[in-house]
Protein backbone atom coordinates (compact mmCIF):
# COMPACT_ATOMS: atom_id res chain seq x y z
CA UNK A 1 0.00 0.00 0.00
CA UNK A 2 3.05 2.45 0.78
CA UNK A 3 4.47 1.61 -2.44
CA UNK A 4 1.28 2.55 -4.51
CA UNK A 5 0.98 6.19 -2.17
CA UNK A 6 4.46 6.91 -3.20
CA UNK A 7 4.03 6.84 -6.78
CA UNK A 8 1.68 8.50 -8.94
CA UNK A 9 2.20 6.71 -11.98
CA UNK A 10 0.30 3.96 -9.63
CA UNK A 11 -2.35 5.86 -8.46
CA UNK A 12 -3.20 7.52 -11.88
CA UNK A 13 -3.55 3.94 -13.00
CA UNK A 14 -5.94 3.11 -9.80
CA UNK A 15 -8.01 6.46 -10.77
CA UNK A 16 -9.06 5.29 -13.90
CA UNK A 17 -10.51 1.93 -12.73
CA UNK A 18 -13.77 1.69 -10.96
CA UNK A 19 -12.45 -2.02 -9.73
CA UNK A 20 -9.12 -0.69 -8.87
CA UNK A 21 -10.32 2.57 -7.04
CA UNK A 22 -12.67 0.63 -4.72
CA UNK A 23 -10.39 -2.31 -3.81
CA UNK A 24 -7.33 0.36 -3.17
CA UNK A 25 -10.16 2.73 -0.75
CA UNK A 26 -11.66 -0.14 0.73
CA UNK A 27 -8.03 -1.28 1.72
CA UNK A 28 -6.89 2.18 2.81
CA UNK A 29 -9.90 2.65 5.35
CA UNK A 30 -9.32 -0.52 6.69
CA UNK A 31 -11.94 -2.38 4.91
CA UNK A 32 -11.81 -5.94 3.33
CA UNK A 33 -11.51 -5.09 -0.59
CA UNK A 34 -12.84 -8.43 -1.67
CA UNK A 35 -16.29 -7.52 -0.12
CA UNK A 36 -16.68 -4.64 -2.79
CA UNK A 37 -16.69 -5.17 -6.26
CA UNK A 38 -16.33 -1.78 -7.51
CA UNK A 39 -17.14 2.05 -6.46
CA UNK A 40 -20.82 1.35 -6.93
CA UNK A 41 -20.79 -1.07 -4.44
CA UNK A 42 -18.89 1.44 -2.38
CA UNK A 43 -21.33 4.12 -2.82
CA UNK A 44 -24.04 2.15 -1.65
CA UNK A 45 -22.64 1.13 1.65
CA UNK A 46 -23.29 3.22 4.27
CA UNK A 47 -20.66 0.90 6.70
CA UNK A 48 -17.97 1.45 3.46
CA UNK A 49 -19.00 4.88 2.50
CA UNK A 50 -18.15 6.09 6.71
CA UNK A 51 -15.15 4.27 6.75
CA UNK A 52 -13.60 5.96 3.87
CA UNK A 53 -15.03 9.20 4.44
CA UNK A 54 -13.29 9.43 7.50
CA UNK A 55 -10.05 7.70 6.15
CA UNK A 56 -7.46 10.90 4.22
CA UNK A 57 -5.69 8.19 1.94
CA UNK A 58 -9.34 6.77 0.96
CA UNK A 59 -10.59 9.50 0.06
CA UNK A 60 -7.77 11.47 -1.85
CA UNK A 61 -8.30 7.88 -3.88
CA UNK A 62 -11.95 8.75 -4.83
CA UNK A 63 -11.42 12.52 -4.94
CA UNK A 64 -8.82 12.11 -7.73
CA UNK A 65 -10.82 9.54 -9.85
CA UNK A 66 -13.56 10.60 -11.96
CA UNK A 67 -15.02 7.18 -12.34
CA UNK A 68 -15.08 6.59 -8.80
CA UNK A 69 -16.70 10.29 -8.44
CA UNK A 70 -19.86 9.04 -10.72
CA UNK A 71 -20.64 6.30 -8.59
CA UNK A 72 -20.52 8.45 -5.38
CA UNK A 73 -22.64 11.05 -7.33
CA UNK A 74 -25.46 8.47 -8.20
CA UNK A 75 -25.50 7.70 -4.60
CA UNK A 76 -26.97 10.16 -1.93
CA UNK A 77 -25.32 7.54 0.81
CA UNK A 78 -22.40 8.11 -0.94
CA UNK A 79 -23.01 12.23 -0.77
CA UNK A 80 -24.26 11.82 2.69
CA UNK A 81 -21.31 10.87 3.99
CA UNK A 82 -18.55 12.98 2.31
CA UNK A 83 -21.10 16.05 3.04
CA UNK A 84 -20.77 15.12 6.47
CA UNK A 85 -17.36 14.08 7.05
CA UNK A 86 -14.37 17.20 7.87
CA UNK A 87 -11.97 14.60 6.38
CA UNK A 88 -13.70 14.06 3.29
CA UNK A 89 -14.71 17.54 2.11
CA UNK A 90 -10.84 18.46 2.66
CA UNK A 91 -10.11 15.94 0.56
CA UNK A 92 -12.52 16.93 -2.56
CA UNK A 93 -11.43 20.65 -2.04
CA UNK A 94 -8.03 19.48 -2.38
CA UNK A 95 -8.41 17.35 -4.94
CA UNK A 96 -7.36 18.80 -8.67
CA UNK A 97 -10.20 19.19 -11.63
CA UNK A 98 -11.50 23.07 -10.43
CA UNK A 99 -13.10 25.35 -12.34
CA UNK A 100 -13.79 28.95 -10.75
CA UNK A 101 -15.88 31.23 -12.29
CA UNK A 102 -17.33 34.95 -11.55
CA UNK A 103 -20.38 37.12 -12.59
CA UNK A 104 -22.47 34.12 -13.08
CA UNK A 105 -26.33 35.58 -14.08
CA UNK A 106 -28.35 34.92 -10.43
CA UNK A 107 -31.96 34.58 -10.93
CA UNK A 108 -34.32 36.60 -9.72
CA UNK A 109 -37.16 36.13 -6.85
CA UNK A 110 -35.23 33.35 -5.08
CA UNK A 111 -36.07 31.39 -8.00
CA UNK A 112 -34.12 27.96 -9.12
CA UNK A 113 -35.60 27.09 -12.49
CA UNK A 114 -32.94 28.47 -14.63
CA UNK A 115 -30.15 26.08 -14.68
CA UNK A 116 -26.89 28.20 -14.44
CA UNK A 117 -24.21 25.25 -15.25
CA UNK A 118 -25.83 21.83 -16.36
CA UNK A 119 -23.79 19.19 -14.80
CA UNK A 120 -23.46 17.14 -11.88
CA UNK A 121 -20.36 18.71 -9.63
CA UNK A 122 -19.00 19.31 -6.29
CA UNK A 123 -19.32 22.86 -5.19
CA UNK A 124 -16.72 24.13 -2.75
CA UNK A 125 -17.64 28.12 -2.63
CA UNK A 126 -20.23 30.54 -3.94
CA UNK A 127 -19.66 33.77 -3.60
CA UNK A 128 -20.90 37.73 -4.59
CA UNK A 129 -18.12 38.68 -7.14
CA UNK A 130 -19.53 42.07 -7.46
CA UNK A 131 -19.35 45.26 -5.54
CA UNK A 132 -22.81 45.36 -4.32
CA UNK A 133 -22.84 44.93 -0.73
CA UNK A 134 -26.65 45.51 0.02
CA UNK A 135 -27.29 43.58 3.42
CA UNK A 136 -31.24 43.48 2.60
CA UNK A 137 -30.22 41.10 -0.83
CA UNK A 138 -29.84 37.57 -0.16
CA UNK A 139 -28.10 35.21 -2.69
CA UNK A 140 -29.01 31.32 -2.50
CA UNK A 141 -27.53 28.33 -4.44
CA UNK A 142 -28.96 24.55 -5.23
CA UNK A 143 -32.45 23.32 -5.30
CA UNK A 144 -30.13 20.66 -7.32
CA UNK A 145 -28.13 19.84 -4.70
CA UNK A 146 -28.08 15.75 -4.47
CA UNK A 147 -30.55 15.07 -1.80
CA UNK A 148 -32.70 18.20 -2.53
CA UNK A 149 -32.87 21.60 -1.20
CA UNK A 150 -31.02 25.10 -1.32
CA UNK A 151 -28.24 26.67 0.49
CA UNK A 152 -29.05 30.31 1.75
CA UNK A 153 -25.30 31.89 1.93
CA UNK A 154 -26.08 34.96 3.37
CA UNK A 155 -26.43 38.62 2.34
CA UNK A 156 -25.00 40.42 -0.21
CA UNK A 157 -22.22 42.00 1.79
CA UNK A 158 -21.41 38.31 3.95
CA UNK A 159 -21.63 36.97 0.67
CA UNK A 160 -18.54 39.08 -0.42
CA UNK A 161 -16.63 36.45 1.80
CA UNK A 162 -16.27 33.07 -0.32
CA UNK A 163 -19.21 31.22 1.86
CA UNK A 164 -18.53 26.83 1.83
CA UNK A 165 -20.73 24.93 0.38
CA UNK A 166 -19.42 21.93 0.18
CA UNK A 167 -22.21 20.05 -1.33
CA UNK A 168 -23.05 17.88 -4.53
CA UNK A 169 -25.25 19.19 -7.28
CA UNK A 170 -26.77 17.43 -10.22
CA UNK A 171 -27.20 21.04 -11.27
CA UNK A 172 -26.01 24.44 -10.54
CA UNK A 173 -28.83 27.11 -9.95
CA UNK A 174 -27.68 30.40 -8.55
CA UNK A 175 -30.17 32.96 -7.27
CA UNK A 176 -30.80 36.29 -5.29
CA UNK A 177 -34.04 37.65 -3.55
CA UNK A 178 -33.52 40.82 -5.49
CA UNK A 179 -36.85 41.57 -8.24
CA UNK A 180 -34.00 41.08 -11.12
CA UNK A 181 -31.39 38.64 -12.17
CA UNK A 182 -28.07 40.10 -11.55
CA UNK A 183 -24.46 38.49 -12.39
CA UNK A 184 -23.19 38.42 -9.27
CA UNK A 185 -22.12 35.26 -8.83
CA UNK A 186 -18.99 33.85 -8.27
CA UNK A 187 -18.46 29.47 -7.96
CA UNK A 188 -15.61 26.83 -7.44
CA UNK A 189 -16.70 23.72 -8.38
CA UNK A 190 -15.57 20.35 -9.79
CA UNK A 191 -17.27 18.77 -12.52
CA UNK A 192 -17.86 14.98 -12.58
CA UNK A 193 -18.85 13.58 -16.25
Amino acid sequence: MTAIQKSQTALNAIAASSMATAKYAAGAAGLNPADYADMTAIAASQVAMAAIAASQVAMAAVAASATALKAVVASSTACGAIESSTVAINAMNAASGFTEQTNMTCQANSSMNAITINTKAWVNEYWNSSSDTNTSVRMLIGVAVVGGGSVNIGNLSTAKTRQKVNKFMSTIRLATTYGSSLTYGGIRYKPIS
